[in-house]
């Protein structure tokens, strides 16, 4: 269905080195380029944080050279239980769902399969280290908040102050910061690993590609590069309608840091984010289900991170060993797949 793209940038000597690499990267197949990036991210790697409620707690605001381990204490500091006067406070909003969670996954050095797509890589000790960071904070400090107290969602909570940290993207920063009633919100990179320095990032995005059936492939290909321009990139984002484009050089437009620094950061992490691995069998969705469904125990406390690790492996192990067909696999995967 799709027709490479690599004779026809080399036809039109198109130069990719100002796009993200990551990106780019995510967009090959079987050797081949089969897809332009115009809009790329590093994925739900933003750190959004109530200034208020750190004015109020006396805390250290986020900085970019801060680990997991800040983390933890900002949020015990920020945490505090309901009483007659006040509602409870949570340190962290803790999404652990997938795709979202990706960047948080590969913190930890922790895949959920393997590059080959054919076996399941979530259960090893990077994997369980994850689900037992998760576990910590939800179970062992108290600090972020379990389904039953979450019943409005993540991003409500933050947005009323009940949460003081959560994790989100620039896009979400930029719609709070655009909304009169959302209380004042800074915004880091989300913490390294204290002891890896590993930043979280995963490619994400949204990319162009052409049809085999396509007529003027060359014609068609110069709107492409229009699209992925760094000037279109930037407009795109001023105007509200996706993150700053594909190209470095967007991220860091004069017009884009004077209002939002920590772009420069971001597009660090952006051009050199890991590709998320994807089954042999592109049951993509298949896979997050499973991931999904088995998390959520260990978020109401009915199951320990090995054996929560223990569950999605053998789930997620079982749809890659399914023999499936390319058109059964194309079926599977068209109508519930994310579309970024």
């Amino acid at each position: 269905i799709i027709r490479s793209l690599d004779e026809i940038m080399a036809a039109d000597a198109f130069d990719a080195s100002g796009l993200f690499r990551a990106a780019l990267r995510a967009c090959r197949y079987q050797g081949q380029q089969i897809g332009l990036p115009f809009v790329a991210d590093a994925g739900d790697n933003v750190l959004l944080y109530n200034q208020g409620l750190f004015q109020k707690a006396d805390a250290e605001l986020p900085s970019a050279d801060w680990t997991l381990d800040d983390l933890a204490r900002a949020g015990a500091a920020l945490t505090r239980s309901a009483n007659a006067e006040q509602s409870a406070v949570f340190g962290l909003g803790l999404d652990l769902a997938l795709p979202s969670a990706y960047p948080l996954l590969h913190t930890f050095d922790a895949e959920l399969v393997s590059e080959d797509g054919r076996q399941t890589a979530i259960n090893n000790d990077a994997g369980v280290a994850f689900l037992r960071w998760a576990y910590e904070w939800l179970h062992q400090r108290r600090a972020a908040p379990r389904p039953a107290q979450a019943v409005a969602g993540l991003e409500a909570m933050f947005r009323g102050g009940q949460v003081a940290m959560w994790r989100g993207s620039l896009r979400q920063l930029a719609d709070m910061q655009r909304a009169a009633a959302t209380p004042p919100i800074g915004a880091a990179l989300f913490p390294k690993h204290p002891a890896t320095g590993r930043v979280g990032a995963a490619a994400s995005g949204m990319a162009f590609c052409l049809s085999r059936r396509s007529q003027a492939p060359l014609n068609t290909f110069q709107w492409v590069k229009f699209i992925t321009s760094q000037e279109m990139g930037v407009r795109m984002f001023l105007e509200g309608y996706a993150e700053p484009g594909c190209r470095v050089a967007a991220w860091n437009d004069p017009r884009i840091l004077e209002r939002y620094p920590i772009c420069a950061s971001l597009a660090e992490t952006a051009d050199n984010a890991q590709v998320i691995h994807l089954p042999w069998n592109l049951r993509y969705a298949e896979c997050l289900d499973a991931w999904n469904r088995a998390i959520r125990p260990l978020l109401t406390n009915e199951t320990t991170p090995q054996d929560c690790a223990a569950r999605i492996a053998r789930d997620v192990q079982q749809i890659l060993e399914e023999a499936a067909s390319r058109g059964e696999a194309g079926e599977s995967l068209a109508p519930s797949a994310p579309s970024r």
